[in-house]
């Protein structure tokens, strides 16, 4: 076979996978996609299972970084100073460490491949970035599942060599929790906002029953990126609380503190598309 100078030229030293540098259509080849939609498709399928892993700046960059691959549908050749320019016009400003970031966690997660390429005179040049097709990445993801859970069969089940090292202390602490159960409204911890629990405490006078709503509250701000979103959470919380008794008063609720967390998560979920709207606006421009 035949290589010219622009054709694959992979060599394995350092982790690292080379090429020579080229043009975008020198790197047709690479493509996984039938056309632009399919791509973008791929993309909004990974983002509805992984997008809680990418912080707002890093999903910029994501998103800036997709819209290289316009010409080579999910192939872009760029260097990681340029996305970083591009997305400092567009978007208020972005550091390197955070596409970088971004970049490696795409590539754990197996959406992203990342080669590095060459000059004729020596030294690294721009990168090429390859999209996978989320389905393979799914099968892959399944098949590590599989073999890692046939791995484990011989372990010792965990269940027993507890029941084996049931010691005094355990004993103690079993008395302490079921003391703590106990404890009213007065003792719960003050990481929880007073207003929340001014709210809760009308109908679970129970700092244990208190702290687990709130845990639960900030679990689905987590999952939807909103953690650090300290009022936001608040109001959130307090408005799933109040739907939640609403729905225990005109019917039976099997798990008051599930019906909870599924509203409080989906109002989080909407609020987190929303902002991801805006942004959407300012990453309109294709390069």
């Amino acid at each position: 076979m035949h290589l010219n100078e622009h054709m694959f030229l992979f060599a394995v030293g350092e982790g690292k996978q080379l090429m020579k540098a080229g043009m975008i259509q020198e790197f047709l080849h690479l493509s996984k996609f039938s056309s632009l939609k399919d791509f973008n498709d791929n993309v909004e399928m990974f983002l509805s299972i992984y997008k809680k892993n990418f912080t707002k700046g890093e999903y910029i960059a994501f998103m800036r970084l997709t819209k290289y691959c316009a010409k080579v549908k999910g192939v872009a050749n760029c260097k990681i100073q340029t996305l970083v320019s591009a997305c400092s016009e567009t978007c208020g400003g972005i550091s390197r460490s955070t596409v970088e970031r971004m970049i490696r966690k795409a590539k754990k997660l197996g959406i992203l491949t990342v080669y590095n390429t060459t000059r004729k005179s020596g030294g690294y040049a721009h990168n090429v970035f390859v999209f996978n097709r989320f389905d393979v990445v799914i099968k892959e993801k399944l098949k590590e599942r599989k073999q890692s859970s046939n791995a484990n069969d011989n372990k010792p089940d965990p269940i027993e060599i507890q029941k084996e090292t049931i010691s005094p202390l355990e004993t103690n602490k079993h008395n302490i929790n079921k003391r703590y159960e106990q404890l009213d409204s007065s003792y719960t911890n003050n990481r929880v906002p007073e207003k929340f629990i001014e709210l809760v405490r009308c109908y679970y006078d129970s700092a244990k029953t208190i702290e687990e709503y709130w845990k639960m509250a900030k679990i689905a701000a987590y999952k939807n990126c909103l953690e650090k979103e300290g009022s936001l959470i608040l109001e959130i919380a307090i408005a799933s609380f109040k739907q939640l008794i609403r729905k225990l008063k005109i019917s039976k609720v099997m798990k008051p503190i599930g019906y909870f967390y599924s509203v409080a998560k989906e109002t989080f979920s909407n609020k987190y598309y929303e902002d991801l709207f805006e942004m959407r606006y300012a990453l309109q421009g294709v390069i």
